[in-house]
């Protein structure tokens, strides 16, 4: 499929930023031949392995004639080798799914199937399959392997640096940057990675310290369920470390601490609600975010009101970087007081099981 991220398809997040992708690398060449070369040399390959990038096209929804085979996402021509490309955010990983597109690749020596995911996938059978290509040392690649590929040296405020620059902030949104933190394994940003999980244990002992009420997280949530003064009374707070929040605000474009606000009620309780998080003062090192209209969420019938935001600093250098929370403490602190001082809202009393 001729990539053009402007015509409106209902894609799923991954086709989504598969044709991105795949947009990107076509519209920039250079920016093609970084990403073939950086795939080449990962694996322990020459440079020009595969050759010079001619196309990156999109047919993860191109199904071959009685869908004997299946195709992965991308199909990157160069020169020499094409590239098959699956690409995963924060899905699982299916092996005989991998094993069908070899298909595609097992009958041509010239064709490399490759796998990409946010996530790190221990399974060494992806290397038994004809014509898979994997980094030195690993089964798979990860994007954050990737994103030095994605550096470009277009002028400042040109189109070309705008479109890119909107596409690294796409990468972050999705978890794609390299922040590692010591004693774990994964990106700070990945759900459910190593460092994710250990980085909410360690903020939840930060905010019990400070007087919040913090439940016990389970394995298959990717936040923390915080409350200023009592369990189940809202409003409920969920933390999430974030690589960029730009999508909420320009200004905010860098790794922040995230809790995002739930409360529940009818209208008008909930604007008296929305009206009194409006006046916290907000700085460069703590801010309030509101949506400009409530979301609801339906099934637990409770509001989305808006974030609180926190850059995040962080101590130390290469593997043994550890998260600044000494710096966080101040700005949580402030937030618990600012909350435990609003009115009195009834709907804030009830107690629905919150949203993971």
């Amino acid at each position: 499929m001729k990539p053009n991220i402007f015509e409106y398809r209902r894609y799923t997040p991954e086709d989504f930023f598969s044709l991105s992708l795949a947009y990107i690398a076509t519209t920039f060449p250079s920016i093609g031949q970084n990403l073939i070369q950086r795939i080449a040399v990962l694996a322990g390959k020459p440079r020009m392995f595969f050759g010079s990038f001619e196309s990156c096209t999109f047919v993860g929804q191109v199904f071959p004639e009685a869908h004997i085979a299946s195709r992965p996402d991308l199909e990157i021509t160069c020169s020499k080798r094409t590239i098959y490309f699956e690409n995963k955010l924060e899905t699982p990983m299916s092996f005989d799914q991998m094993r069908r597109h070899a298909g595609l690749t097992g009958r041509n020596p010239n064709c490399k199937l490759i796998f990409v995911s946010n996530i790190q996938h221990q399974n060494a059978a992806l290397r038994s399959l004809r014509g898979y290509l994997h980094p030195r040392g690993a089964d798979h690649y990860l994007w954050v392997d990737l994103l030095p590929a994605f550096e470009s040296h277009f002028k400042k405020k040109s189109l070309g640096a705008n479109i890119l620059g909107d596409f690294k902030t796409a990468l972050k949104a999705n978890g794609m940057i390299g922040r590692t933190i010591n004693d774990a394994k994964g990106s700070l940003y990945t759900r459910h990675s190593e460092a994710e999980d250990l980085a909410l244990k360690q903020l939840g002992g930060v905010l019990k310290e400070l007087g919040y009420k913090v439940a016990k997280k389970s394995a298959h949530e990717d936040t923390l369920r915080v409350y200023p003064s009592t369990y189940g009374q809202y409003p409920l707070l969920n933390s999430r470390f974030k690589a960029t929040e730009a999508h909420l605000d320009e200004d905010w474009d860098k790794e922040c601490l995230e809790l995002s606000v739930w409360s529940k009620g009818k209208s008008n309780g909930l604007y008296r609600y929305l009206g009194y998080l409006e006046s916290f003062r907000s700085t460069k090192d703590c801010a309030f975010l509101r949506l400009e209209e409530p979301w609801f969420l339906r099934d637990y019938r409770i509001h989305l009101c808006g974030w609180f935001v926190m850059p995040l600093r962080f101590l130390g250098h290469g593997p043994n970087v550890k998260i600044d929370f000494t710096g966080l403490t101040e700005s949580l602190r402030r937030i618990l007081f600012f909350l435990r001082k609003a009115p009195h809202f009834p709907q804030l009393r009830n107690r629905p099981y919150p949203p993971d």
